[in-house]
């Protein structure tokens, strides 16, 4: 069974009023694995009537890729933006968020799992279109792309494109387009699992994880 946490949101309109009704969104900045299980990247919650949100999270610190969560609230009135920033939550039975947020930008969102299929003897090719947490295009063009291969969602590292050659990543404003040539998967078999991040200095954020399938 996962160690869940519950986290507590005071949130407040730009005016200083409670924001009821507002909805806050944690997004975890990369896959993570416990217990064999692929925790939820994305978890939203909504205001009561107090201006309080409430919701079940996965501890950050319960993972070994040191991961955090990217965490956006929003009014419900006309949408604009109440808080965003970053937050990494221990494992404690209750958390408030306003004790562990860090305010700054939010980039981007992941686009969840999607699974590759490449044909033995050919390139593969694929894109991957990336969202802000409300759903407006990211501007990628200051962020630096990864693809990571491991023989099993928990597994050992298989294949890093930014020491390995054979994969090639280009990012057009919200576009990664993703280019792995056939002589680099050649020992890789089906079951593998990939994941896909943008990186931005210190820090890391999912854009896209799933299995790999090898067709003869």
């Amino acid at each position: 069974m996962l160690d869940t946490i519950t986290v507590t949101a005071q949130l407040y309109e730009q005016g200083g009023s409670p924001a009821v009704g507002a909805r806050i969104t944690y997004v975890l900045s990369t896959v993570e694995i416990d217990a064999g299980v692929v925790i939820p990247l994305r978890q939203t919650a909504v205001a009561d009537a107090n201006g309080v949100a409430t919701c079940t999270l996965w501890p950050n610190t319960a993972g070994e890729r040191e991961s955090h969560y990217v965490v956006q609230a929003v009014s419900a009135d006309d949408g604009t933006t109440l808080l965003q920033g970053y937050a990494v939550f221990p494992d404690a039975p209750n958390v408030t968020l306003q004790a562990f947020l860090v305010e700054a930008p939010v980039p981007v969102q992941a686009v969840a799992r999607r699974n590759l299929v490449l044909l033995q003897g050919y390139d593969y090719h694929a894109t991957f279109t990336v969202l802000q947490p409300d759903c407006t295009p990211a501007d990628l063009t200051t962020y630096t792309p990864r693809l990571r291969v491991y023989d099993a969602p928990d597994g050992n590292l298989i294949f890093d494109s930014s020491s390995d050659a054979g994969v090639a990543l280009a990012v057009l404003d919200d576009e990664i387009a993703l280019t792995i040539t056939a002589a680099a998967f050649t020992t890789w078999v089906s079951g593998y699992y990939y994941t896909l991040d943008v990186t931005f200095g210190a820090e890391t954020y999912a854009v896209a994880y799933g299995a790999v399938f090898i067709q003869p």
